[in-house]
């Protein structure tokens, strides 16, 4: 029988050693002191079940030099024995359901810290729209989250609240940004519900316990996503080229969208994020890698002179420390990211009030054009090319290279520049736009 002088004597010995603390009667197993070193041992619970000496358990339940807590808890294993119970099996599921505790114990997500993580998330796996979400849930001037209570845990929210705070955006009239705004909602609630089961994300302690997703439970409107039909006239395009300026847009942004017209229609995305390396001034090219393009494939665009010149003009907004044609305005962030992606639609916004026409968006410009060329009689594969449509299902991505490719895009961006200079000079005229 162990005393705690004698387990203090043989810890401070060092000497290794196994010694024996046999407890209770028949069946009740022994405890031991396991010595490995100088102040260094363990306690040990061993027993013996159908005849079979089970391996020697390691006590994680007691300090290691306190004799009376080691003899207790050889007690509380010894009952397990008795009752049919594995005390190794056991004290793993302990072990399992305390960790759980634990983690149902730490601090819980608020609804920002979900909007904050799927920002994160997005970031990481460098989605370059993530400044879309982050406007719509938490930085724009109808935030979802000017509508919520932020410290709102994220497991407490409610469809009907959702749906209440998307309410607000469309009986404003926005229908298509209500849809998106679920959109948000719907990624938002997805990530919540594997970010702390997913190793490739960092949590930061955070845990949501959610264990559905409210979105689901709220119908998507099919409106809000209808294909859209508006088609600019020649005067709408003219008067954006030459009178925005005179409408309060920024000449950066300006530049943007007459690089949108005159490269044929390009997406906005890919001229807002477009970089110097991507610009081939010598060979007159506009080079967008498959990480940019919406089909993943390499997009290049012929550049007329229209677009040249356009270009030549944004050089003044260029600065060496950032790789972008069209930089933050914000010193601390232009050497890493670009203007707003939302900027172009909301400066033509202001034109539209202030001429008195038709609400339009930059991402009318591409159908626009697109319209025109048809008229034009230019032959739908060419035109898929063009625009960089589909992915294989044309004609044209099955059957020419890659050099006839782009002596199609040249021929077909060749008639957009004759029917650009036409509607600058002002030939044609459909309508006349107040001023």
């Amino acid at each position: 029988m162990l005393t705690a002088r004698t387990v203090q004597s043989l810890i401070s010995k060092g000497n290794p050693c196994q010694k024996s603390d046999r407890i209770g009667g028949k069946g009740d197993g022994s405890l031991y002191l396991v010595v490995s070193g100088r102040g260094r041992a363990e306690w040990y619970y061993q027993w013996f079940a159908s005849g079979k000496r089970r391996v020697k358990l390691k006590s994680t339940k007691v300090k290691m030099l306190d004799l009376a807590d080691a003899r207790t808890e050889c007690v509380r294993l010894a009952g397990m024995v008795h009752d049919g119970l594995d005390p190794k099996e056991e004290l793993e599921r302990e072990e399992r359901e305390k960790k759980f505790a634990n983690t149902k114990n730490s601090s819980l997500g608020t609804v920002r810290d979900l909007f904050e993580g799927r920002i994160r998330d997005m970031k990481r796996r460098g989605v370059k729209t993530w400044k879309e979400d982050q406007r719509s849930l938490l930085k724009g001037k109808f935030a979802a989250i000017n509508y919520m209570d932020e410290k709102m845990l994220a497991k407490d929210v409610s469809s009907r609240l959702i749906a209440d705070v998307i309410a607000i955006t469309y009986n404003r009239g926005s229908i298509s940004m209500a849809g998106h705004l679920r959109s948000h909602f719907n990624a938002a609630f997805k990530y919540g519900l594997k970010a702390e089961n997913d190793y490739r994300i960092d949590s930061r302690g955070i845990v949501f316990d959610l264990e559905k997703n409210p979105v689901s439970n709220i119908p998507r409107d099919k409106e809000a996503f209808k294909a859209a039909i508006r088609v600019l006239t020649d005067e709408e395009i003219r008067a954006f080229w030459f009178m925005g300026l005179d409408n309060g847009v920024d000449e950066k942004v300006h530049s943007v969208i007459k690089m949108i017209m005159a490269t044929g229609g390009a997406r906005v995305k890919e001229v807002v994020f477009a970089e110097k390396g991507e610009i081939d001034m010598k060979n007159g090219l506009f080079c967008i890698p498959k990480e940019k393009t919406k089909n993943g494939y390499e997009h290049t665009i012929p550049l007329t002179s229209i677009a040249l010149e356009v270009l030549s003009e944004a050089k003044r907004f260029q600065i060496d420390d950032s790789p972008y044609l069209f930089p933050c305005a914000i010193k601390a962030r232009r050497h890493e990211q670009p203007i707003d992606l939302g900027s172009p639609s909301q400066a033509i916004g202001r034109v539209c009030v202030n001429l008195k026409i038709e609400h339009w968006t930059a991402r009318d410009i591409r159908r626009s054009i697109r319209t025109r060329l048809r008229k034009k009689k230019v032959v739908g594969d060419y035109l898929d090319m063009f625009f960089n449509h589909g992915r294989g299902a044309s004609v044209g991505r099955k059957h020419y290279e890659h050099d006839e490719f782009l002596e199609i895009k040249a021929d077909v961006m060749e008639a957009w520049e004759t029917c650009l200079a036409e509607i600058l000079k002002g030939d044609g005229d459909e309508r006349q736009v107040e001023r």
